[in-house]
């Protein structure tokens, strides 16, 4: 009855909350994909104010990065699954595929310098879109019962 909400520590939980760890300790953020994002739809599909502001929170939501993460994570362990994982979503900017994009894109590059921030950015992001998985295969299971 108190304040305190007890949280189940899942698997997704417990990822996500690493996850939120390493995108903070990196610095890495989902501002710029919702900022491309924007643009993209701003030149394609409609410049309105409404579309400007509505980039312009996601923006702002995205910067918070490992820290909506964590948000998204405690929300998952309380069963708020699909607010949870629409966090950790804007918190990292990007979904299963375009991890995936990341992590090609940085392969076929090779970069000669791999910085310990970068990699854990990496980690991080890959986490991220795991924890979002097992969420919603909690989700899926409780459905079923």
């Amino acid at each position: 009855m108190g304040l305190v909400t007890k949280i189940k520590l899942t698997p997704a939980v417990l990822t996500g909350f690493a996850a939120g760890i390493l995108l903070l300790i990196s610095g890495t953020t989902g501002v710029a994909t919702w900022a491309e994002m924007g643009d993209l739809a701003s030149e394609h599909i409609s410049d309105s104010p409404e579309v400007e502001m509505t980039f312009r929170v996601l923006m702002f939501l995205g910067a918070l990065g490992g820290g909506l993460v964590i948000a998204g994570a405690y929300l998952i362990g309380t069963e708020r699954i699909d607010t949870g994982r629409l966090l950790i979503t804007i918190g990292v900017g990007t979904g299963l595929i375009g991890t995936i994009m990341l992590f090609w894109s940085w392969y076929d590059e090779q970069p000669e310098v791999v910085t310990v921030g970068f990699l854990l950015g990496l980690i991080g992001i890959g986490l991220s879109v795991v924890s979002r998985q097992w969420a919603k295969h909690i989700k899926k299971e409780e459905q079923e019962d």
